[in-house]
């Protein structure tokens, strides 16, 4: 597993700034880097096998699929992920991102898709585009478009609001 414990210069990071993770407990292993390694390898075996290097893309799925499964022995307590190895937390970033990745599987994915909606727009701007991905892929299109349109404190028509250009 992915981990930056022991590291002097670098860190993980779950979202930026640090009030827009939705109480995410940090520990030496967390679930949403390591799911973005395991995306980040089922990417690399397309690639691979589109550039025609079938064996370098057998690998790479071979490679994720270990990786995948080692997430899903760590990152899970009773049954749901949680945000770190030892935590009884999970924010809507972990939620995304066991999702996204293809880790979830099963009744998981109900429950994820729930804490979603219940959470709304628990995180940044960049959060956000994982969010909405995952909306929409997993049936979730009414809520994604209810959150693209808020005029809450939380969305794109409050920082227009406020005079932003792009974000704030």
């Amino acid at each position: 597993l992915l981990t930056t414990a022991g590291a002097s210069f670098y860190r993980d990071i779950v979202d930026w700034p640090p009030g827009e993770r939705d109480g995410v407990v940090m520990g030496d292993f967390n679930l949403v880097p390591n799911c973005y390694r395991v995306r980040a390898l089922a990417t690399q075996a397309r690639l691979d096998a589109a550039l025609g290097h079938a064996a370098a893309a057998e690998a790479r799925r071979r490679e994720a699929a270990a990786f995948r499964e080692a997430v899903r022995a760590h990152f899970r307590k009773d049954g749901a992920f949680v945000d770190s190895i030892g935590a009884d937390h999970l924010s809507i970033h972990g939620a995304v991102f066991a999702l996204w990745s293809g880790v979830a599987e099963g009744a998981e994915i109900e429950v994820l898709k729930r804490l979603i909606v219940e959470r709304g727009m628990a995180c940044s701007v960049y959060g956000a585009q994982f969010l909405l991905d995952v909306c929409f892929e997993y049936g979730l299109a009414e809520h994604a478009v209810a959150l693209m349109t808020s005029d809450s404190q939380r969305s794109w028509v409050n920082m227009m609001r406020r005079g932003a250009t792009i974000t704030l």
